[in-house]
């Protein structure tokens, strides 16, 4: 078992590696370290913070960076337990208290409006940060975001069993391997194996760093064997007034389409764009579009 000073080095260096594999290295990403999480930040001009999924770290953002760099100042935080920043006791509603801490990483780094991307889990707390700080929003961007129903595949909702809990979330390179090319994609397409390589590893060597108990606790809190335990009210979606481009992956194997069109029809101000070869990743299998989207609105 890795010591905890090994586990970051071992964090610090595939990240890196990740990184570069998308030529992001070349866009002078600086590595920062601050009173609350651990971040990526690169570029300069109107903020944009980045919020990663329930698997990596801030460097999940590796096939964005490179492409947004030229036109914003980008910001990718660890959350806890992730990447590089350290765990926290997890507690229910997860969402409600990812939002509690970005808000208070936005005030360690003096952020005071920003534009949010959150992917999965990280969608969810981009929605609660909206709700809960709504002048801390500028607009949103959804990416298969999770919260908005309580559908999610069987594979989650089995995990949280005792008798598979531990066997499933133990890490290995050959189950997060799996994990990422039967449920986090459909389309690879656009991914090299160097690139893929150096995403598994990344997310493998932050779950060790991580622990084994850590991803079964966070994991219990956001799912039973029913579903998605925090979902947010049609009435909570209804006073999200941000301007807001929900991105769906058609071929999502995690979370439901249904839940897209059911937020796009319910936040006031939003758009509804589907992915039609992509999965549950579009930072990863359509980066271009996600880009382009967010130009598009990001003023």
């Amino acid at each position: 078992m890795l010591c905890v000073m090994d586990a970051d080095r071992a964090v610090m260096s595939a990240m890196q590696r990740l990184l570069a594999s998308a030529g992001a290295q070349a866009t002078s990403v600086r590595s920062c370290t601050r009173p609350t999480l651990h971040h990526l930040e690169a570029g300069e001009g109107a903020a944009i913070v980045l919020l990663h999924g329930g698997t990596g770290g801030g460097a999940n953002w590796f096939r964005i960076l490179p492409l947004l760099t030229a036109h914003y100042r980008l910001l990718a935080p660890d959350l806890p337990g992730f990447g590089l920043s350290e765990a926290i006791a997890p507690a229910a509603p997860m969402g409600v208290l990812a939002a509690d801490i970005v808000a208070r990483w936005l005030d360690a780094n003096a952020l005071d409006r920003v534009h949010v991307v959150g992917t999965s889990f990280g969608g969810l707390a981009a929605l609660r940060l909206a709700q809960r700080f709504p002048d801390r929003v500028a607009t949103l961007f959804l990416l298969d975001a999770a919260g908005l129903g309580t559908g999610v595949h069987a594979g989650v909702r089995a995990a949280v069993l005792p008798i598979l809990a531990r066997p499933l979330l133990h890490p290995t390179r050959a189950g997060t391997r799996a994990l990422l090319h039967l449920l986090l994609t459909s389309d690879r397409s656009q991914l090299n194996a160097e690139q893929l390589d150096a995403l598994v590893e990344y997310i493998y060597l932050t779950a060790v760093r991580a622990g084994t108990d850590y991803g079964i606790d966070t994991l219990r809190l956001f799912a039973t064997a029913a579903g998605q335990r925090e979902v947010i009210t049609t009435a909570e979606l209804r006073s999200i007034i941000h301007p807001t481009t929900v991105m769906w992956g058609e071929r999502d194997r995690v979370l439901p389409a249904a839940h897209a069109a059911h937020a796009a029809a319910h936040l006031p101000n939003a758009t509804l764009r589907t992915l039609p070869r992509a999965g549950h990743s579009p930072n990863w299998e359509a980066p271009g579009v996600v880009a382009a989207a967010i130009r598009e609105r990001a003023r």
